[in-house]
């Protein structure tokens, strides 16, 4: 009949870990297994529309900023460069929400309507003020 070979030697290791620990481990490599059953999450909701109003105060407000340091020819020691970039942080969140909304005509209008209005408003309100 048939000869069974002897094993091959080698050396043996002998795990010094203490059961209770390896059944933990196993438990823990199995518990994601069943979320990947789950269906995925739902999509987050769109945006409100003030996110698109974010940047008018900052980029006014430097707009305002500038032509005050131009009319009385002083350095205003950094404010329009920090509220400019502050301007354009909120015009990166915008254009991160047009790529994910992807609006059509109509929003997109709305939003010049609504951002020229809020422009002209922060502009006239800021001016009076003179920042």
């Amino acid at each position: 009949m048939y000869k069974l070979a002897s094993p091959p030697s080698y050396p043996v290791t002998v795990s010094t870990r203490s059961p209770s620990s390896s059944s933990s481990s196993f438990f823990f490599s199995l518990r994601p297994f069943p979320l990947l059953l789950l269906p995925p999450p739902p999509p987050p909701p769109p945006p409100p529309f003030f996110v698109f109003l974010a940047g008018i105060p900052g980029m006014a407000a430097g707009m305002i900023r500038h032509l005050h340091s131009l009319r009385r020819m002083k350095r205003d020691h950094g404010w329009i460069h920090t509220l400019l970039e502050e301007a354009e942080n909120e015009r990166m969140h915008l254009l991160t929400f047009m790529r994910l909304k992807q609006p059509g005509p109509f929003f997109r209008f709305s939003v010049l309507v609504v951002q020229g209005v809020f422009f002209n408003g922060a502009f006239r309100l800021g001016g009076r003020g003179g920042l």
